[in-house]
């Protein structure tokens, strides 16, 4: 009877170690499950980190690109106001060279042409353009229009303006300095006329009413002879 006893206690050890073993195996296989779901976490987690390292490099990247074009478009910005600099410069050479051009291709006014066509004799304008340059006055053309305006209303030529000028030493020419002169010229008893008086004048000046050697005055010669 001991004896069963003895057989029912060793069969129920034995039952008890076997589930125990089993327990042991499963917990053993919970375990690998753990380590191996450890081991996936860890996988993850180390993808993670290498996403988000590759994220930074690529910010970083990004930032140096930025920061890469912002300092191009000061580069640009300069250099646009440069060429913007250049190109108001060139068109100041180009208007500077054009003014000139025209300048150069604008005809000369020539006075001694101008008072020939407005009916002065070429000897009266060169005498008259001479005596302007000996009295430091420009010979132009706005110069002889206003001559031209004051002798009209003196009711003289042109002319006879230019010659009055030439004889009195006048840079110019005004109808109130002739008033007077007008007055005493039509009152003169010469006989000889203003006109007349003033062209003898401007021709003794100019040495061209000097007399020959064969036209000297025979008056004198005639009474030594009687």
């Amino acid at each position: 009877m001991r004896r069963d006893l003895l057989q029912g206690q060793m069969e129920e050890s034995a039952a008890t170690l076997r589930d125990l073993r089993q327990r042991q195996s499963e917990a053993e296989s919970q375990v690998i499950s753990a380590d191996a779901a450890l081991a996936e976490v860890d996988d993850q987690l180390r993808e993670v980190e290498r996403r988000r390292s590759d994220l930074r490099s690529r910010i970083a990247s990004l930032d140096s690109t930025v920061r890469h074009q912002a300092s191009r478009e000061e580069e640009l910005k300069s250099d646009l106001q440069r060429l913007v600099r250049q190109q108001g410069l060139m068109k100041n050479r180009v208007t500077e060279a054009e003014a000139e051009e025209n300048t150069k291709r604008a005809p000369r006014f020539d006075p001694k042409k101008y008072l020939v066509e407005l009916g002065v004799s070429p000897d009266l304008a060169a005498d008259w353009i001479e005596h302007r340059k000996s009295v430091k006055a420009k010979p132009s053309k706005t110069a002889i229009e206003g001559i031209a305006k004051e002798a009209e209303k003196a009711q003289m030529s042109l002319s006879d303006a230019l010659r009055e000028s030439c004889s009195r030493g006048w840079r110019g020419f005004k109808a109130e300095w002739m008033e007077n002169k007008t007055q005493n010229a039509r009152a003169s008893p010469s006989g000889q006329s203003w006109h007349d008086r003033q062209a003898e004048t401007i021709a003794i000046l100019t040495g061209r009413n000097k007399p020959n050697e064969s036209e000297r005055d025979i008056t004198g010669e005639a009474r030594r002879v009687a």
